[in-house]
């Protein structure tokens, strides 16, 4: 069996925000920007096999208009109204096991390359290293342009296993994952325990 066929490939992050993007985060550590404070140029990041989240905290203070824009390869993800949003940084509102359930959907403005409305948010041009299919989003204070939040902080889920899955993942690929979604088991694991699961079953109806 090829158990490779079961894992996510590596797929690399591009991201902007006008004005800037102040801080980056991948599953809660900071990443190195290049073109941070550069809203038309796009930062790549290379995400691993197991990442899982992305948060970003986005500044603009030109009074004219603002917003996130960003994807991952293939579209795995993209900024979207599926993003949570809050104006309030709470601490370690940027790690894997903080509760945004009560943060806001994000409000989204336009389509990368396209945005029509409001007026003054036609300035969001297009940033080609980013997916065409991506949203340029912000909070909904977005819609009072130039009079909108000045400082925002988003995440949003590449993926969120059940246990069930990465249960799956950790028989298959002979791994030890540690968090809150998942206890610590290797296949030696499994076999000394008596514990039989039919995989082709299970991943058929994944």
């Amino acid at each position: 069996m090829n158990l490779n066929m079961y894992l996510v490939p590596g797929r690399n992050l591009s991201i902007s925000a006008k004005s800037a993007v102040q801080e980056l985060y991948v599953d809660g550590v900071r990443m190195n920007l290049t073109y941070g404070n550069n809203w038309t140029l796009a930062d790549k990041i290379e995400l691993s096999n197991g990442n899982r989240l992305i948060s970003v905290y986005a500044i603009d203070l030109t009074s004219t208009c603002a917003g996130i824009l960003a994807s991952v390869t293939d579209d795995f993800l993209v900024t979207d109204s599926k993003w949570k949003c809050t104006t309030v940084a709470a601490p370690e509102w940027y790690s894997i096991g903080f509760d945004d359930t009560h943060w806001a959907d994000t409000y989204v403005i336009g389509p990368n390359g396209n945005v029509s409305w409001p007026e003054p948010c036609k300035v969001l041009k297009e940033i080609p290293a980013i997916s065409q299919n991506a949203y340029w989003i912000w909070t909904s204070t977005i819609l009072n342009a130039p009079y909108y939040d000045p400082v925002i902080y988003c995440r949003a889920y590449l993926r969120k296993f059940s246990t069930l899955k990465l249960f799956i993942i950790i028989i298959l690929s002979d791994v030890v994952i540690l968090d809150e979604y998942a206890l610590s088991l290797r296949v030696q694991d499994l076999t000394y325990l008596g514990l039989h699961v039919n995989l082709s079953s299970i991943l058929t109806s994944w």
